[in-house]
């Protein structure tokens, strides 16, 4: 099934990029808008149907070394940009010079997920926060949004699969409930830890741990 998929996405990708390239000939701003935020809209999902199949297979594909931190949120962001600036979203980084050992494609797919969802719970005048805090034994990556916040009921269950809670119910958001159980899929196979803090209305902060390598190689390897 991997394979197949791997397969279909790689064979989908075409027809994307000439939509992508389609796009920018149509001279209409508002149906070129239109067909490049459906387009992007698909990409992200294709991307998220490949990463998510691999994330329930065995972990082959997890190259743990040392990662720059600011280098990955900086290209997750680059991969939203569209939709980031689309929404009007303002993206504040600070303090994040610092090194990983992680294996830094997947922390990209799950700082997209995370990021996709802070603008699709977005309030007007949107705003996301990427910095970190050096802890003794870990570094913590905090991403944080101003959007419409999580239910104090929902909070623990947002990572179990195919859990909508209201927000995802609410019929202006559509959610499958599987964005946030691949996240934390893929980090329990990188050995990270994740937890959420939100108060309805206000925000909602994802914190991921990043164990410094003398307590990482205590961990059972993979």
């Amino acid at each position: 099934m991997e394979e197949y998929i791997s397969k279909w996405v790689h064979e989908i990708k075409l027809p994307i990029t000439a939509l992508n390239i389609i796009s920018e000939d149509i001279e209409d701003y508002t149906v070129a808008s239109s067909v490049k935020n459906e387009t992007e809209k698909i990409n992200f999902l294709v991307n998220s149907i490949i990463y998510g199949s691999r994330a329930t297979v065995a972990s082959e594909d997890i190259f743990i070394k040392e990662e720059n931190l600011g280098n990955i949120v900086k290209k997750s962001i680059k991969n939203n940009s569209f939709f980031l600036i689309k929404n009007k979203i303002e993206v504040v980084t600070s303090n994040l010079n610092y090194n990983i050992y992680s294996d830094g494609k997947w922390i990209i797919y799950v700082i997209d997920q995370l990021i996709n969802n802070a603008i699709k719970y977005s309030k007007e005048k949107g705003k996301i926060e990427f910095y970190a805090e050096d802890n003794r034994e870990y570094i913590k990556l905090c991403i944080k949004d101003n959007g419409i916040g999580i239910e104090k009921e929902d909070i623990e269950r947002i990572f179990n699969k195919g859990f909508t809670g209201s927000n995802g119910r609410n019929k202006v958001y559509k959610s499958t409930g599987m964005g946030l159980y691949f996240t934390k899929k893929v980090l329990n196979k990188l050995e990270h830890e994740i937890s959420v803090e939100s108060i309805k209305g206000e925000y909602t902060l994802f914190n991921i741990y990043f164990y410094k390598i003398s307590d990482y190689l205590k961990v059972t390897k993979m």
